[in-house]
């Protein structure tokens, strides 16, 4: 995130962009640190796990004082490794697929071992970390990535791809091709996730629709994976910056959580924190969010948490 410390328990410690905790029944202050450096309201964007090993991306432009321009990899032993991977500006979004990392986020060039290119919001690399021809032309910044099953999904502050209009959100093959896949947003996606055949996505929108966003969906909407069709809802949690929602219309206070049935109907599901939730993960049973606040609770925010929380 963009936080310069951590507390837990009441005890506080300085702790900039990264922290990592042992999940177990208490949590205890992180047990090492990484010093970044880049502009004054740089931010790591994306976490990635895959083997033990964190992929990063941010607007920073070194850690621990080597360059890593945009992105980082950090093994859970060995400490901050020399992926030879960097980009000339800030990386939003991170994602996996077939042993090639897709990087996706707000810059003009790309760097890999074999040297740097153009590329515009969007980039692929290999496990040797050389980047590939894979060079999607965007216009516009990008704020998530999906990879799966040879399909990459961007969306974002996108207007189009290669002359093609695109309103936020666009997919491309393993080749690079634009893919017919084309639903619209009428602002900026910040999120996506995939559920079996669903796309799912949040940001600031209160229109979507397929080409063109023509149907209410305030801030959060489900797409089909395979022809982008709007689909009417499944069950989904949600946090953000809102205290109203509802099924269609945002008429129920809600302290920036909410939950949604398969109909879109809001759910009694109802705890509460005291300012913006920015990240979400379900684990087991339990459903970790983390944000602006500084308090948390069951229906009212009276309980003292420190920009994280877990909730049943």
């Amino acid at each position: 995130g963009e936080f310069t410390a951590v507390t837990v328990n009441g005890d506080t410690q300085t702790q900039s962009l990264l922290a990592e905790f042992e999940l177990a029944e208490t949590f205890s202050l992180p047990s090492r640190s990484w010093a970044f450096s880049g502009p004054p309201e740089m931010a790591v964007n994306s976490l990635l796990e895959d083997d033990g090993r964190l992929l990063l991306g941010g607007s920073f432009t070194a850690i621990d004082g080597s360059p890593r321009g945009g992105f980082a990899l950090i093994d859970a032993d060995d400490g901050v490794l020399d992926s030879g991977i960097s980009v000339d500006g800030a990386v939003n979004a991170v994602a996996l697929s077939d042993g090639i990392t897709y990087l996706g986020g707000d810059f003009a060039s790309a760097t890999g071992i074999n040297g740097t290119q153009a590329r515009t919001s969007l980039a692929a690399f290999d496990t040797g970390g050389n980047l590939l021809g894979w060079s999607p032309d965007v216009s516009g910044v990008v704020n998530a990535l999906i990879a799966e099953n040879s399909v990459i999904t961007a969306a974002g502050e996108i207007s189009g791809v290669s002359a093609q209009p695109r309103e936020r959100l666009a997919a491309f093959d393993a080749d690079g091709n634009l893919l017919p896949w084309a639903p619209a947003a009428n602002n900026d996606v910040l999120s996506l996730v995939v559920h079996g055949d669903a796309v799912y996505a949040g940001g600031r929108f209160d229109q979507m629709g397929e080409s063109v966003a023509d149907t209410g969906r305030a801030y959060l909407g489900a797409l089909d994976r395979q022809d982008g069709t709007l689909l009417d809802g499944s069950a989904i949690y949600a946090g953000g910056q809102f205290t109203f929602a509802g099924g269609g219309v945002a008429d129920t206070a809600r302290a920036y959580l909410a939950a949604f049935d398969t109909d879109g109907d809001l759910l009694a599901w109802s705890p509460a924190v005291d300012a913006r939730v920015r990240s979400m993960t379900l684990l087991g049973s339990d459903i970790y969010v983390g944000g602006d606040f500084t308090n948390a609770g069951a229906a009212v925010a009276d309980t003292g948490r420190e920009n994280l929380a877990a909730f049943d």
